[in-house]
């Protein structure tokens, strides 16, 4: 006698209500055989083996069940070979972010070569005093002059010689220390622009080579995350086809055929 599925054959089995209602609304007057009600696409796979199950023999359950392990040790190590992609992409693209922040950190570093600029701060203070050392002159000469419309002129001139000739030893003094400055700053500043120059060639250098392993790394990382949407994309379909084996394995042990 062939095994059919209905609405009262799948109520007497007391489904819960939510599964009982979904048949209901689909196929509600239908009167099938467990090959047609394996094709209705309404019903998960599930819920089918969960029918069926009810209403075949013990044995046939047993012979059923012998076959799903065999099956599900291969797919569990064919799982486990997907997860380990899986995990090697995601290694992959952190190892690639690791590498990309690297060179921005060297991009940043190779700024260092504005801190050149401060020799030439040196130059400043060396000017600075070649004026302060002119205003002491000028000084000088002024008092020079008020001293000429004293009773005293004389003296008061022997004293403005004096103090042009002091004022002429401290510039001549302010332009040794100017110049002394001067060659100290133009050194700094050549050492400062050969350090900074340097400096900023070995990170440009740095920077060069980690963006380009960056790049490596990403592109591995993108290789490894496409792989692993294939793998993906190939345990669904396994996952599907396994469903239909097991179909066609219970229909074949229902009927014979």
């Amino acid at each position: 006698m062939e095994l059919k599925i209905n609405t009262d054959i799948i109520k007497a089995l007391n489904p819960c209500k939510d599964r009982f209602d979904n048949w209901l609304k689909y196929y509600e007057s239908e009167d099938l055989t467990v090959k047609q009600f394996f094709k209705l696409s309404n019903i998960t796979h599930k819920d089918k083996l969960w029918v069926v199950f009810r209403l075949i023999s013990n044995e046939t359950k047993v012979i059923f069940a012998l076959d799903c392990s065999f099956s599900a040790y291969a797919a569990s190590y064919a799982a486990s070979y997907s997860a380990a992609d899986y995990a090697a992409a995601d290694i992959a693209a952190d190892v690639a972010a690791a590498y990309a922040a690297d060179a921005a950190d060297a991009a940043d570093a190779a700024d260092a070569a504005d801190y050149a600029a401060d020799a030439a701060d040196a130059a400043d203070v060396a000017a600075a005093y070649a004026a302060d050392a002119a205003d002491v002159a000028a000084a000088y000469a002024a008092d020079a002059a008020d001293a000429a419309d004293a009773a005293d002129a004389a003296d008061y001139a022997a004293d403005a010689a004096d103090a042009a000739d002091v004022a002429a030893a401290y510039a001549a003094d302010a332009a040794d220390v100017a110049a002394a400055y001067a060659a100290d700053a133009a050194d700094a500043a050549d050492a400062a622009d050969y350090a900074a120059t340097a400096d900023a060639a070995d990170y440009a250098a740095t920077a060069d080579a980690d963006a380009y392993a960056a790049a490596n790394y990403a592109y591995a990382a993108a290789n490894y995350a496409a792989d692993a949407a294939d793998y993906v994309a190939a345990a669904d379909a396994a996952r599907k086809q396994e469903e239909t084996n097991q179909l066609k394995a219970l229909l074949y042990l229902i009927e014979g055929k």
